[in-house]
């Protein structure tokens, strides 16, 4: 970062210079959060895998610190190094800036592998923890899939005046295959039977088992409705059902049956594919008006063929 303020390409990495026509300063600490984050322990066979998240401060060439979800972390204080370890609960954020407390951190750029939270059932959101601390910079790999966080970030960021930038495109492809079991759960639901919520505006859900999928669409309308669409074939409402078990036989109700249906609330759309059907019980939608994340929440039940045709 220049004196002025204002966003160099010095090739610099960690405390030292790197030779000329290597990789900027700031691609070297996005660099080092993907690294970083590979250090989490996260075991992504769980059901409900949690996101390898890591976070690097640092004011220009210097290092501040860094810290890496469920693993712990170091940081640089009058030029001594110190190591941390951090609870399981904790943020990466949090963990690294409350091994801080006392560092004036003004200056700093936060380079981070997964967009800060905005909300959170106990604590203050890692957003407003940077923002309170007077990060003037931050560096964001992936948006996080919530969807009650995604793009989020970048609403409280700037009104605050914290530039908000993104990691190179082949860093963040790396730290999403990275945490491809923690985007999954937001994109594909393989069993028979689940509930779920996700932002519909940012691409299709995906159920039921490997090699008998159903690929859904979903494309707004407006608070508790929405339109729904498959992937090869047309799609129906079971009219008047409100509950998966009102649905005796699905193939009956594609006597009335479309390339899209509009799915209010409450309702039931079903899905159909060569060897079965998908019910999708629309719980709720919300739309997206003034800056909320558009959100789908859902139940649903997959039926197969008898056959497995």
């Amino acid at each position: 970062m220049s004196e002025s303020g204002d966003f160099d390409s010095t090739p610099v990495v960690g405390l030292g210079v790197i030779p000329e026509g290597t990789k900027p300063i700031h691609y070297t600490h996005s660099r080092s959060a993907v690294d970083k984050a590979k250090l989490c322990r996260i075991d992504p066979t769980k059901p409900n895998p949690s996101p390898r998240v890591a976070i690097v401060l640092a004011d220009g060439e210097r290092m501040i610190g860094w810290a890496a979800k469920g693993h712990g972390g170091e940081v640089v204080v009058e030029a001594k190094s110190r190591i941390f370890e951090m609870t399981s609960t904790e943020h990466a954020e949090e963990a690294l800036l409350r091994q801080l407390a006392d560092t004036d951190l003004s200056n700093a750029t936060a380079y981070i592998t997964l967009e800060p939270c905005t909300s959170r059932n106990k604590g203050t959101p890692c957003v407003d923890l940077l923002i309170a601390r007077g990060i003037r910079a931050v560096f964001v790999g992936n948006s996080d899939p919530h969807p009650d966080i995604s793009k989020g970030a970048w609403r409280r960021f700037l009104p605050a005046g914290v530039r908000v930038l993104d990691f190179a495109p082949e860093l963040r492809n790396e730290a999403r295959r990275d945490n491809a079991a923690f985007f999954d759960k937001f994109t594909t639901s393989s069993t028979l039977s689940g509930s779920g919520a996700f932002d519909y505006t940012q691409g299709d859900r995906v159920l039921g088992e490997p090699g008998r999928q159903f690929r859904t669409h979903w494309t707004k309308r407006g608070d508790g409705s929405i339109a729904a669409y498959g992937d090869n074939d047309n799609v129906c409402v079971a009219v008047g059902c409100k509950k998966f078990s009102d649905v005796d036989d699905p193939g009956r109700w594609f006597e009335d049956s479309a390339y899209a249906k509009h799915v209010n609330a409450g309702e039931i759309v079903i899905f159909k594919r060569s060897y079965g059907y998908a019910l999708v019980l629309v719980r709720s939608v919300r739309y997206g008006r003034n800056g909320e994340i558009p959100r789908l929440e859902f139940a649903y039940e997959i039926r197969y063929n008898a056959t497995g045709a």
